[in-house]
């Protein structure tokens, strides 16, 4: 062993995990190499000041709080048990308790679903749906359209003039634009187009352009 030895290997050294054959060879090359002597003095140095570190104990406390935090977090009852527990209160019998519960249960849920139904027919929750090409077949709704001789094909959302699907998109314009507002005046082709969705793709000019009626 013409090398120095390294602090992995003397740190397996000194932990006593070498083969017979290996520790003979680390013990010859130390009788040789005073830089790896020191090497070793220094890190059973190390070794010897982190066996003699005092170890910091836990708080007394520590475990009877993670007891309390575990008992109280086990002990909280479900919403069906909170209702079982309210219906008690009126003697109810003991076999018509579960399933007064979960009447109660199914109440609260159909009010909160027609809740939020009613919030989202009055507007306050604003819900933009796309539909799908998989959805758009499966209601038996048109995803092809053909206006003055131009075909259109809904694809994700968006009503794309055929042969465009593969094109970049040069401008997105909504339809304040003046410039949309002077093409819906051309004709009633073009208000047609306008009447396919939110999102259209399509040619107006040389250039390819994407027109959100949704947006002012």
């Amino acid at each position: 062993m013409t090398a120095h030895t390294d602090v992995e290997l003397l740190s397996t050294y000194l932990d006593h995990q070498l083969s017979h054959r290996e520790q003979s060879r680390v013990e010859e090359h130390l009788e040789q190499c005073e830089d790896c002597r020191e090497r070793l003095t220094s890190l059973q140095r190390v070794v010897g000041n982190l066996q003699a570190m005092e170890r910091l104990a836990p708080p007394v406390h520590l475990g009877a709080h993670l007891l309390r935090l575990t008992s109280l977090k086990a002990s909280q009852p479900t919403l069906v048990q909170r209702l079982e527990q309210g219906a008690s209160r009126f003697n109810l019998q003991p076999s018509i308790v579960p399933i007064f519960a979960i009447v109660v249960a199914l109440i609260v849920i159909i009010y909160m679903l027609s809740w939020g139904l009613h919030r989202q027919a009055t507007g306050r929750i604003p819900v933009h749906l796309e539909p799908d090409n998989a959805m758009v077949e499966s209601l038996g709704m048109e995803s092809s359209r053909q206006i003055a001789g131009r075909t259109f094909n809904l694809t994700d959302g968006v009503w794309v003039e055929e042969g465009l699907a593969g094109e970049i998109v040069v401008e997105t314009m909504s339809r304040s634009d003046p410039r949309v507002q002077e093409w819906l005046a051309e004709g009633p082709e073009a208000r047609e187009i306008a009447a396919l969705g939110d999102r259209v793709r399509l040619t107006m000019g040389s250039r390819v352009v994407e027109v959100r009626f949704d947006s002012p």
